[in-house]
């Protein structure tokens, strides 16, 4: 997983465009799972 990795801006810089989807992706599902426990409104 790469959310885990990233501890700032610098750690998103060195990975590549396919890296970057995945990472998208993953931070996606993070924040709908979020939202979903915790109630709010997530713009699509």
């Amino acid at each position: 997983m790469y959310l885990e990795k990233i501890n700032s801006p610098a750690d998103i810089k060195k990975l590549e465009a396919s890296q970057l989807q995945t990472l998208a992706d993953e931070t996606r599902a993070a924040l709908i799972n979020k939202i979903s426990k915790a109630g709010g409104h997530q713009g699509t």
